[in-house]
């Protein structure tokens, strides 16, 4: 069965936008993958009319689309992580100074009667859309990202608690990263929930144990230090677990 897509999680989200869907232009489709559909759109009501991309996410996603980033007990969706990721970033002041991703204006919703060309919604569903600043350079345009790109996002990324899954060059615009959707946002996660992390990557589990202060912020350790402290903090977690069910 299909599952529908939640509200968004951060306390510091990006603005919701109040669009009126007459205001909406659809000039054509620029991009399209599993979680959503990239419109090249006008807003009259928006930026005096400029083109902007609209992120359109599918409301009516398989499960199986949660999985590949799940945490136990808080099944976000691909629009909950890109605007928790886009809102941390963009809050940032530090971060602004060199933006790492594409500047967002917003979201909104479109309702159930929107279609274009092959893409409609179906039954009572709406879908969420973040609006974004139109960037147009082709997507596999390598001489537009280098390897010290994809290093200093992701340090910027790392300095804000942020864990993407899915940084490769073909993510890039201009060289800045256009899709957050795959994010883990580790100050949205509790304590309980990082314990019960499903994706075993050495990558978050540094960047888990950092967040608990448990290894240096500073360096990347051995992967036999990340996998011992990983192991340390299971052990932890299931004797904590044991006791209650215990006191229970």
């Amino acid at each position: 069965m299909a599952a529908s897509t939640t509200d968004g999680v951060s306390p510091y989200l990006l603005p919701r936008l109040q669009i009126k869907l007459e205001d909406v232009v659809i000039l054509n489709k620029i991009g399209e993958g599993d979680a959503g559909i990239v419109f090249e759109a006008t807003i009259s009501s928006l930026n005096d009319g400029e083109k902007v991309a609209l992120k359109v996410f599918k409301p009516y996603l398989w499960p199986y689309h949660y999985t590949f980033s799940l945490i136990n007990g808080r099944p976000l969706s691909p629009f909950d992580r890109e605007l928790a990721a886009l809102s941390a970033v963009q809050n940032d002041e530090e971060a602004n100074l060199d933006l790492p991703v594409i500047e967002s204006y917003g979201w909104f919703e479109l309702p159930a009667n929107f279609n274009f060309g092959r893409f409609k919604l179906s039954g009572e569903s709406k879908a969420k859309v973040i609006v974004k600043k139109l960037m147009l350079p082709l997507q596999f345009d390598f001489s537009k990202v280098t390897p010290r790109d994809m290093i200093r996002h992701r340090d910027i990324l790392d300095r804000l608690q942020i864990y993407d899954t899915d940084i490769r060059a073909e993510n890039f615009l201009s060289g800045r990263l256009a899709d957050l959707s795959a994010c883990y946002v580790l100050p949205e996660i509790t304590r309980s929930d990082i314990y019960n992390i499903q994706d075993q990557r050495p990558r978050l589990k540094q960047t888990v144990l950092r967040h608990l202060e448990l290894l240096s912020s500073v360096k990347n350790e051995p992967l036999k230090v990340i996998e011992d402290a990983w192991n340390q903090l299971q052990a932890q977690w299931e004797e904590t677990a044991n006791t209650a069910y215990k006191e229970e």
